[in-house]
């Protein structure tokens, strides 16, 4: 009996020490409150705003750096732009010359090969100014003891063609102009003067048909008349001089580049 009434009273006490501690547990953290911490829940939804967040920034980001034009773009809608507009066309021509006179034309055969360069500016849609530039060098035999000659003759001219068809691959052209020639003739016959030179005017008509090729490449034909007066001199020791008409047909082609 002794030892019932001693264990309950161990048990009072007991208890009664661990409420005392409680209360006093309570009073602490009511003056010292501790940091709140946050469920699952409430952490994904705060990653995924987050998230949210960082990917509409990333995503404007994108689409401004999308809509800049990119340097070597050549679409319509892009801001630069590296593509030039080519205007000169130039061409190396060979052509088959036919002298009009018929003395020219048994001195020095009917006819045989004349070089050319000829440049057009192809910048307006009216007419296409033009500059030629062309050379040959012929060998023959005099009429009467068959002597050796030779002549010589550079001739420049300019002026304006029109092209027709320009959407088209083959563009036909017409075109005239006007220029000056030089010829040297040089006869080893004793009867004649050695050496005689001539400056002559040029009237030319032009013809032709260029053929546009990949690459801004083109061929060239045409079919050209020159009317080159040579004038006669006084006259001299009893040597008889005439003039003539040194020019006359050109049919040829050429091949070159539009840069």
């Amino acid at each position: 009996m002794k030892y019932l009434l001693l264990s309950t009273c161990i048990l009072l006490s007991l208890d009664s020490y661990a409420q005392s501690g409680d209360e006093k547990s309570q009073e602490i953290a009511a003056v010292f409150p501790l940091p709140s911490t946050k469920t699952g829940n409430q952490e994904n939804i705060s990653d995924s705003e987050s998230g949210s967040s960082s990917s509409l920034k990333n995503g404007e980001s994108s689409t401004k750096k999308e809509d800049l034009p990119k340097w070597g773009d050549n679409s319509k809608n892009a801001k630069i732009s590296t593509s030039r507009k080519r205007n000169l066309d130039m061409a190396l021509r060979v052509a088959y010359f036919r002298p009009d006179d018929s003395r020219y034309r048994r001195i020095y055969h009917d006819g045989w090969a004349d070089f050319q360069i000829e440049a057009a500016w192809r910048q307006w849609t009216v007419c296409a100014p033009w500059a030629n530039f062309s050379y040959f060098q012929q060998g023959g035999h005099s009429t009467c003891q068959h002597h050796y000659t030779q002549v010589i003759s550079a001739m420049f001219t300019t002026g304006a063609k029109k092209f027709f068809c320009e959407k088209s691959r083959w563009n036909p052209y017409l075109g005239a102009g006007i220029g000056f020639d030089y010829k040297h003739f040089h006869d080893r016959a004793y009867y004649v003067h050695k050496n005689i030179s001539r400056w002559s005017p040029v009237l030319i008509a032009k013809s032709g048909l260029q053929v546009k090729l990949p690459h801004h490449m083109f061929f060239d034909f045409f079919l050209d008349y020159a009317y080159i007066p040579v004038f006669a001199e006084h006259c001299k020791h009893g040597i008889h001089q005439r003039g003539f008409n040194s020019g006359g047909l050109f049919v040829g082609g050429g091949f070159g580049a539009r840069f």
